[in-house]
């Protein structure tokens, strides 16, 4: 309706604008007759009578000529009254009818458009709201125009009632914005695109699930970029096509900042007549985090199926009644009975009744507590086996318990083993220990052998010695639940040819193990057994001692009943034997080689005795023979000079120091049972024991520093002398003139050099004697003059030592010598 009505009104305002201009025209010319202006008139009247708009026209001065009754229905003013009136005045009465305040300036603006002929854009078309005579308001919308004439400008106008448009415009734009609000408070998205992906419309909610800053920036971006790929978009629509709309797709989509996106789409296709697809509306939430969780979901039940499927535990919920509620087994094999067998019934009926009631008091703590509690138990199983389980009670739902079982068996039998390996570990140690601390062999065969007969589970045993020249056996070592051990230990056995011929016998020399089982045994064990009171014996197992090929020994280990020991007991009992066997002979031979070395330390003693006191003559004698010469040489040859006696006296002196080198030699190596001896300590008593003839006036201070060096007996000898004579240089030749002298002494290692002669693996050991006298003559450093003590001292080191010596002079006399550290 008004659609039509837009469609008449500019046919309206030609026909009214050509029917003015006639009128006009035929009033003006007043040639026409009365009867031909009646008709125009009246065809004027009809014409005007069919619009549903008011005309009204008025002159070039102002006065209404025209006001057709639609102008008079819809503004209230009749035509009479309102032709011949101003166009400003019925303007003011109009005013005044709806309330309004006539505008003095209306006069005056129609003046001015009746002499130009123009009206202002914004006056063109007016919208007016009027007070009508039954109380009720409409708006009118008013066409204001010119119409040129030979006298100047006529104006015209249109009135138009549109309240019911107004009013309708009115209800569908406050209906447009309660659908808008609605739209944008939908926690949807809402979107609207064409089949190109141009982005119609979208309300906040899309905008805020892609990551838009507004709607605007939304709308100018392409639906295919938002989504992840563009086959994804094609896939929505290519289903749209087929079924004409997609429910609850999941996509996943592109955010503005680069984010990935789940979202559920939903979309459907608005068709033209033809049935092509003119737009696409659509609807999406968020589901990412229902994805991701969705995905975590699966990924625990995928989880927990596999660790369900893998796990080897059995799993039981039980209620707080003890009753079977559910359970699940990988390996079926590891239930007591079938699963069917045991839902809805009680643990009294399934388990042994101690297992049972140990189960139902841990369910009832764990169900006031709420703290896990652990249960391990042993169950026999129909094969035979004796199985070990662990359960592990939890709270479960709905006041039942989870328990999860894993079979321990393995683990129990590694237990035992273990504690048995440890035992046997202990046994080896203490073995080792005796031998450390030198045990007698009796004692290191019985500690082992209650070891032993615990490990293998034996009633008894007994270690033997094995005397191969009397042909004897004797028992040193017994522990057994049977017969006096004192009648056991100490006994000896006599072998006879029988006995050593046996094959037990005849195995044992060749190191081989002997076993029975079932009470039939060998000659040789059953004699020895019965011997020493061992009898009703149906087990045994004998391992001989071999030491470097020969028999010295035998561990016999036996029991009454069939059958008692396995081969783990065998290997067991072989492996200790072993090790028992070198104990047994190293104390033998720890005690013979103490006894040795005890003969050895008394001979010693008195060699070192001996040796002391012949050093002690010799020294005595030497000076009874420099007394005699002093006393006795003047008297009895006066021909000998005093230069000759002193040069003989010297000589004496000399060969008493030399001697008293030795001795003090001879008493530290005595000290140290003729060890190795720390060559710092051994310069530092020759040196001090080389100074005790100083005269009181002369001070020599001495430097020597400590080292970890050392050297041996052979050593030891020739470096007291040619100490000795380093000194003596010193004493000869620094103190004349001089009231105090300075020796120092340095000792070093480096390895030896391949140039050298001696093997790679020995270290040389280099002394530095040094003094702050005048030095050595040049005649001695070129090796052209020697006197009695370098000489010696020459000798010595090449000879004895088989190493060499350097002279020279560094603020004193310096005397360095090398030779080979003791091997």
């Amino acid at each position: 309706m008004h659609d039509v009505t837009r469609l008449l009104l500019p046919i309206t305002f030609i026909i009214a604008l050509t029917m003015a201009a006639l009128i006009w025209k035929t009033w003006r010319r007043g040639r026409l007759t009365n009867r031909r202006l009646h008709d125009q008139e009246q065809i004027l009247e009809r014409l005007l009578a069919v619009l549903d708009e008011g005309i009204a026209l008025c002159d070039e001065h102002g006065a209404i000529v025209i006001w057709s009754q639609q102008h008079e229905d819809i503004t209230g003013i009749p035509r009479h009254e309102a032709r011949g009136e101003f166009a400003w005045d019925l303007d003011a009465k109009l005013m005044q009818k709806s309330g309004s305040q006539p505008n003095p300036s209306t006069h005056a603006m129609l003046e001015g458009w009746l002499q130009t002929g123009e009206v202002p854009a914004d006056r063109q078309v007016v919208k007016t709201v009027i007070q009508r005579a039954d109380g009720n308001t409409s708006i009118l919308l008013q066409r204001t125009f010119t119409v040129p004439t030979s006298r100047g400008f006529m104006i015209g106008s249109i009135i138009q009632d549109i309240t019911s448009a107004e009013q309708t415009a009115s209800a569908l734009k406050e209906k447009e914005l309660r659908y808008r609000d609605l739209f944008d408070r939908i926690p949807a998205g809402l979107y609207r695109t064409t089949p190109e992906g141009q982005i119609l419309e979208a309300n906040a909610a899309l905008v805020k699930i892609l990551g838009f800053p507004d709607k605007e920036t939304l709308l100018a971006a392409n639906a295919v970029s938002l989504y992840d790929t563009p086959e994804s978009r094609q896939a929505i629509l290519r289903q749209i096509d087929l079924n004409g709309a997609v429910q609850l797709a999941k996509v996943k989509l592109r955010r503005n900042d680069g984010a990935n996106i789940w979202v559920e789409e939903s979309v459907q296709s608005v068709k033209d007549e033809q049935g092509n697809p003119l737009f696409y509306d659509g609807v999406l939430v968020d589901v990412t985090g229902w994805h991701h969780a969705e995905s975590n979901l699966r990924k625990s039940e995928a989880r927990n199926r596999a660790l369900l499927q893998a796990l080897p535990d059995l799993i039981f919920i039980f209620s707080e009644e003890g009753i079977y509620l559910d359970g699940f087994a990988n390996a079926p094999d590891n239930l007591l009975v079938p699963k069917e067998s045991f839902i809805d019934r009680s643990l009294f009926d399934i388990m042994p009744p101690d297992v049972a009631q140990r189960a139902m008091a841990l369910i009832e703590r764990v169900l006031n507590t709420g703290d896990m509690q652990a249960l391990e138990y042993s169950l026999p199983f129909h094969n035979g086996t004796q199985r070990h389980f662990e359960a592990r009670i939890v709270p479960y739902l709905d006041g039942n318990v989870l328990s999860i079982v894993r079979d321990i068996t393995k683990r129990k039998l590694a237990e035992h083993a273990q504690q048995d390996y440890a035992i046997r570990l202990a046994t080896l140690h203490e073995i080792d220990h005796a031998i450390i601390e030198a045990q007698s062999p009796e004692s290191i065969a019985q500690a082992a052998l209650g070891r032993i007969r615990y490990l293998v589970g034996s009633e008894g045993g007994y270690v033997g010695l094995f005397d191969g020249h009397n042909h004897t056996l004797t028992v040193f070592a017994a522990d057994h639940s049977f017969g006096s051990l004192e009648t056991m230990i100490g006994a000896r056995i006599a072998l006879g040819a029988a006995d050593m011929c046996s094959p037990a016998f005849q195995d044992f020399t060749q190191g081989v193990a002997y076993h029975a089982a079932d009470g039939v045994l060998d000659s040789f064990v059953a004699t020895t057994l019965h011997r020493i009171g061992l009898v009703d014996v149906q087990s045994v197992v004998a391992v001989p001692f071999i030491v470097q090929t020969d028999l010295i020994g035998v561990l016999m280990l036996v029991s009454t009943q069939h059958a008692a020991f396995s081969q783990d007991h065998i290997d067991i009992t072989k492996e200790i034997a072993g090790s028992l066997a070198i104990a047994i002979h190293q104390a033998q031979l720890h005690a013979q080689a103490k006894r040795e070395a005890e003969d050895k330390a008394m001979l010693l003693d008195e060699i070192n005795h001996r040796v002391k006191n012949n050093l002690a003559a010799i020294i005595g004698l030497l000076y009874a023979e420099q007394r005699r010469n002093a006393n006795r040489l003047p008297a009895q040859h006066p021909e000998v000079d005093k230069e000759s006696r002193a040069l003989l006296e010297t000589a004496l002196d000399r060969v008493m120091k030399r001697i008293q080198g030795l001795s003090a030699v001879h008493d530290m190596l005595s000290a140290s049972a003729w060890s190795p001896l720390p060559l710092h300590e051994l310069v530092k008593r020759i040196i001090h024991m080389s100074l005790r003839v100083l005269p009181g006036d002369k001070k020599v201070s001495v430097d020597n520093r400590e080292s970890e060096v050392e050297v041996d007996s052979r050593q030891a000898s020739s470096l007291a002398l040619i100490l000795h004579e380093l000194v003596t240089n010193t004493l000869k030749y620094t103190l004349e003139g001089r009231d105090s002298t300075h020796i120092q002494t340095h000792i070093t290692t480096r390895p030896t050099s391949p140039d050298t002669g001696h093997p790679a693996t020995t270290s040389m050991i280099t002394l530095r004697y040094s003094d702050d006298g005048p030095g050595y003559p040049r005649a001695v450093l070129a090796g052209q003059q020697r006197d009695s003590g370098l000489f010696l001292i020459e000798r010595l080191v090449r000879n004895n030592l088989q190493g060499s010596l350097e002279l020279c002079n560094d603020h004193g006399a310096v005397a360095t010598l090398e030779f080979p550290a003791p091997e």
